[in-house]
């Protein structure tokens, strides 16, 4: 059973739910899946709006390898990566198509040759996961981590290094670039990169898409959102200038309500700045938004 009836749902579990069981659910309610994997059929009124597993990825690979000759050498140690194991392919080439990359121009290392951590928006698993590796290369310095589940991994991965006196010997290249990778990254420690997906303008993205699906127009049933490194080069370029927000013009909002569901709040950043930044957008732009919190619990989002 709906909580509430909403006009269009806009559906950020990350995959973490049976989709059948959402769309049969939300009915005829028009929907769009945020980031995580494709519905089976893009029935009408189904849409998908995120990352691009296969792009993020292969420009993690390229920062990793352009990092590692510029500063060391070409030398890697070791390699610890971090995904989701059951993902759909397109979402597990966040790592498979950074290793590939890395394995044409380091040849030895592949998806076989790195240690790999299955974890899903747990900081703790994965700092407790990276401190076991790190322990397990006491001599090594040239230690690449790759966390592509989210920042959280990323931000574990530097508690672990701080906590073991080892910050230095390591570098860490994510995916998601939310308010605490950039926070990182200007620090300048050992969280060096993350592939930007701009979580923090996902409703500025969704805006054009939704009105005109309640337009009844002709809308693309894919959308992307885009990709950019931020490291120490370019994360000024992009940010603070992240408040400027597109005003919706042709449709009155008045009688709509949008229902945005939320794969988590409490410890996930990127979460919370797609949820605040697609909130603070449509009611902005004079929309209801209601808003809910699924986390991490497929029975709760189904509640919701």
């Amino acid at each position: 059973m709906k909580a509430r009836d909403v006009d269009i749902y806009l559906n950020f579990d990350g995959g973490i739910t049976n989709y059948e069981a959402t769309i049969e659910t939300m009915g005829d309610t028009p929907m769009v899946f945020i980031d995580g994997p494709f519905p089976a059929e893009f029935k009408p009124g189904l849409y998908h709006f995120g990352a691009n597993g296969e792009l993020a990825g292969q420009m993690c690979g390229n920062w990793v390898v352009d990092f590692v000759n510029e500063n060391w050498g070409g030398d890697i140690d070791n390699i610890f990566g971090v995904w989701q194991s059951n993902w759909p392919e397109k979402e597990k080439m966040r790592l498979t198509e950074c290793v590939r990359i890395i394995g044409e121009s380091f040849p030895g290392w592949s998806m076989d040759s790195i240690t790999l951590s299955d974890a899903v928006l747990e900081g703790e698993v994965t700092e407790a996961s990276a401190a076991a590796f790190i322990n397990a290369n006491p001599d090594a310095d040239h230690l690449v981590f790759i966390t592509t589940t989210n920042d959280i991994a990323g931000l574990a991965v530097v508690d672990a290094l701080d906590s073991l006196d080892r910050s230095d010997h390591g570098v860490i290249a994510s995916h998601g670039g939310d308010s605490s990778a950039v926070a990182e990254i200007k620090a300048g420690g050992p969280f060096k990169m993350s592939v930007g997906y701009f979580p923090d303008r996902y409703g500025q993205s969704l805006l054009p898409i939704v009105e005109g699906i309640l337009a009844g127009e002709q809308v693309a049933s894919i959308h992307g959102t885009p990709h950019v490194y931020l490291d120490i080069t370019t994360v000024n370029e992009y940010y603070p200038d992240v408040e400027a927000a597109e005003k919706a013009a042709a449709l009155d909002p008045s009688e709509i309500t949008i229902g945005f569901s939320n794969i988590l709040r409490t410890g996930c950043a990127f979460c919370v700045d797609v949820e605040d930044d697609v909130v603070a957008t449509f009611e902005a732009a004079g929309y209801e938004v209601f808003a809910v919190d699924h986390n991490l619990d497929a029975n709760q989002m189904l509640a919701n």
